[in-house]
């Protein structure tokens, strides 16, 4: 008996109402990696009509293959841990894959409580100067600052933390 490489069961017929193909692709799509249930239906929308990718996504939904709230915390958390993002940061990720913003928050709470962002925040500090050195200008200083700040850290946190660096170098 041959198994399935899909971690799911496909469709093969009609029976649930369910259009197959769109059925299909969504678990094809969950299979390579989480998703939150807007971005899988923008990109099942071109597969097929938004009411069969609807009952697609209520079907998934019904069988919790789908739950945005799991896949936001995963997101935010492997966002904090592998990418050394901030709070603004992460929300806009989040943001931008549909998530609502009331989940996203909830997801953060409870991945700041695990991964404080000042802990986080001083890590990427001590990697950029083992990588560059300890800044030697006011202009090496900014752009510290600056990277900090793309990576979505509060301005009031990262200048908290690079006060020290701004009063020892000469400001020519």
């Amino acid at each position: 008996m041959e198994r399935s490489a899909l971690p799911f069961e496909p469709m093969n017929s009609r029976k649930s109402g369910l259009n197959p193909k769109i059925y299909n692709s969504a678990l094809k799509l969950l299979s390579i990696r989480a998703h939150g249930s807007e971005e899988l239906r923008m990109k099942l929308l071109k597969k097929g009509p938004a009411e069969d990718v609807d009952a697609v996504i209520a079907e998934l939904l019904r069988k919790k293959y789908l739950d945005d709230q799991e896949f936001s915390y995963m997101r935010a958390r492997s966002c904090c841990i592998h990418r050394h993002w901030g709070r603004l940061r992460i929300f806009l990720d989040l943001k931008n894959l549909g998530v609502n913003d009331r989940i996203i928050e909830i997801s953060l709470d409870r991945v700041l409580a695990e991964l404080p962002e000042a802990d986080r925040l001083q890590k990427v500090i001590s990697s950029y100067q083992r990588l560059h050195g300890r800044p030697a200008s006011i202009k090496d200083v900014k752009k510290l600052f600056d990277r900090c700040i793309r990576l979505g850290y509060e301005p009031e946190m990262v200048r908290n933390q690079l006060d020290s660096l701004f009063t020892s170098v000469p400001w020519e």
